[in-house]
């Protein structure tokens, strides 16, 4: 049985970091994940076979990216590491860390779809 927790004593409370930078990881992860879709939206609207260079569709999938590998995935490996021993904090680690990637693959995957099923012509 594990010892009680003296709250007395300073410093002998259990941090909760990992909580909050779990939670702040899937937050962010799902903003990046949701930042892109207004441009490309916009860029689904266009007639199929148009000539274009959607440069905000792919400037929002750059930040999106940039945001989910470099400030939810290191969150959520924070989580992970801090978390692991609690069954809550695994969870949610790695719950993070798959919005993070998602954020990064799933944004570009999606855009490229558009451009194929509508016939979009990229110019450089």
């Amino acid at each position: 049985m594990p010892e009680p927790i003296d709250y007395a004593v300073p410093g002998t409370r259990p941090s909760r970091a990992w909580l909050v930078c779990g939670t702040a990881a899937c937050l962010v992860a799902v903003l990046a994940i949701l930042a892109p879709v207004p441009s490309m939206a916009e860029v689904a609207r266009c007639p199929p076979g148009t000539s274009m260079r959607p440069m905000g569709a792919v400037a929002m999938q750059f930040l999106g990216a940039a945001t989910g590998l470099f400030v939810a995935v290191p969150l959520a490996l924070f989580c992970l590491i801090k978390g692991r021993h609690r069954r809550g904090g695994i969870f949610l680690g790695v719950i993070a860390v798959v919005l993070g990637l998602i954020a990064v693959v799933g944004d570009s995957c999606v855009f490229k779809y558009i451009v194929a099923s509508r016939g979009y012509v990229m110019e450089p």
